[in-house]
């Protein structure tokens, strides 16, 4: 395991993180003022690569389903593993007609593939749930050189009649340990621009943060520090609309859940269309000093999220803005 970075050095990092952008905003699908979402029609398709493993077969899920994810020890993430060998825990959770689904219970597994990508490896996984008619792509990566790891879940009407309403479509992630700490950094309006701050949900089990200008970074911060136990994990809610985290601590689990994604949904596919979840990437960390967690994100950022051209990361272009409007080079 490598080493993380330090609390005061965080907001060093979500700088930078703000000149790129966030994670999220590869992202397309936003939400709208009246409770409803804008259904992007292009569904995210894969390369076929050389190695790419396929699955012909359909696979029910379930506790004596053949085993479909195989952890290499070699490249291990125990959280990522953990994840993706129990599908039907998986922390998905949405309404579908007005009925609850958690995780992937109850469906089928259509397809999986894995690809080789830098520095990691890329899992697609299409399931499908015999009351929805719909497809659900689940593309995860994990990067073990960094204990890093991402998931997205595309939702797909392959069909040729409008779906009944989806809605309440989130993440709900729990971390294991005593002692939950948030660090992070306040959004860019409200006087607020980039404050640090820290909160400690041993002392207040609630933190909520809600979007609702549908600029992800105006006034609140999607990118946290979840330090518990001797560790913790380093979380990115990849949305660029009014996106939504809900922290709640449970003293006596000893566990702390969070609740993310789209501040609300309600919506129906019509044929061909696809809704997405945001992308989110977390970074695992042990027995890191403040300044080495600082950097075990800056490590998989650079590393693995900031675009490459010819294996190169993009030169740094500066844009200065001032109070010039009208002046030309003659003044």
């Amino acid at each position: 395991m490598r080493k993380p970075l330090n609390r005061n050095a965080i907001i060093k990092t979500l700088f930078l993180l703000i000149s790129c952008l966030l994670i999220g905003g590869l992202f397309s699908c936003q939400g709208t003022p009246d409770d409803s979402v804008m259904s992007d029609t292009q569904a995210h398709e894969q390369p076929t690569e050389e190695g790419t493993i396929m699955a012909e077969t359909t696979t029910e899920i379930g506790t004596d389903a053949p085993e479909f994810f195989a952890p290499d020890p070699e490249r291990a993430v125990p959280q990522y593993d953990a994840l993706m060998s129990d599908l039907n825990a998986f922390p998905l959770t949405f309404k579908y007609a007005d009925v609850e689904y958690t995780g992937f219970a109850g469906f089928t597994l259509e397809s999986e593939s894995y690809v080789d990508v830098e520095r990691g490896v890329e899992s697609t996984l299409v399931l499908r749930h015999p009351d929805i008619p719909a497809s659900f792509k689940l593309i995860a990566t994990v990067y073990p050189e960094e204990s890093a790891y991402e998931y997205v879940v595309y939702v797909t009407n392959d069909g040729d009649a409008n779906t009944d309403t989806f809605s309440q479509l989130f993440f709900n992630v729990q971390f294991v340990g005593e002692n939950p700490v948030i660090s992070s950094i306040k959004g860019d309006a409200q006087g607020q621009n980039y404050t640090p701050y820290e909160h400690d949900l041993s002392d207040r089990t609630r933190y909520n943060d809600v979007c609702t200008t549908g600029r992800p970074s105006h006034g609140v911060f999607p990118y946290y520090n979840l330090s518990y136990g001797n560790g913790g994990t380093f979380i990115a809610i990849g949305w660029p609309g009014n996106w939504s985290a809900k922290f709640q601590y449970s003293k006596s689990q000893k566990t702390t859940t969070l609740q993310a994604g789209q501040a609300s949904i309600k919506t129906y596919l019509a044929p061909g269309e696809t809704i997405r979840t945001p992308l989110m990437g977390f970074v695992e960390y042990e027995g890191l000093t403040p300044d080495e967690q600082t950097n075990a994100w800056r490590h998989y950022y650079i590393n693995d999220v900031m675009r490459k051209i010819d294996g190169n990361l993009t030169p740094i272009f500066t844009g200065v803005s001032s109070g010039c409007s009208g002046t030309t080079t003659n003044k």
